[in-house]
């Protein structure tokens, strides 16, 4: 199982782009299994939370761009996995599924002329250091 900390920012981090698309056109391009995964993981939530885990959901939803939102949020689902072994087994499949059910990613790249740098990420956890020419 993933740690608390990081199964907090995880479940938080997929919620953003599907409630930040909720009720518009976006929402509809949440596509197929995915969307069905993040619709599943955001009413789970919503039914498993403490009362005060409900109110940062809630708030979450209604602005999913605001930083200070999600870290209240984080700071619920950390407090609240610690103490309840059900809901931190529940949250870690919902993540797998969600994960399983996210499309591939294709990248390309076309580079021309001399001194270019290029760097392409994929998931999670990555840290990019070391670019640029040293003087």
């Amino acid at each position: 199982m993933l740690p608390i900390v990081e199964l907090a920012t995880v479940a938080v981090t997929a919620l953003v782009p599907y409630l930040a698309a909720a009720g518009t056109e976006g929402a509809k391009k949440v596509g197929g299994a995915a969307g069905e995964k993040l619709a599943s993981l955001f009413g789970k939530l919503k039914a498993r939370l403490s009362p005060s885990g409900q109110e940062a959901l809630s708030d979450l939803e209604k602005t999913p761009a605001d930083p200070d939102t999600q870290a209240t949020l984080r700071q619920q689902l950390k407090k609240q996995l610690g103490e309840d072994a059900e809901l931190h087994a529940m949250l870690t499949a919902l993540l797998e599924e969600l994960r399983s059910a996210a499309p591939a990613v294709t990248q390309t790249s076309t580079i021309v002329g001399t001194d270019n740098s290029n760097v392409q990420i994929s998931g999670s956890g990555n840290q990019v250091g070391g670019l640029g020419r040293k003087s």
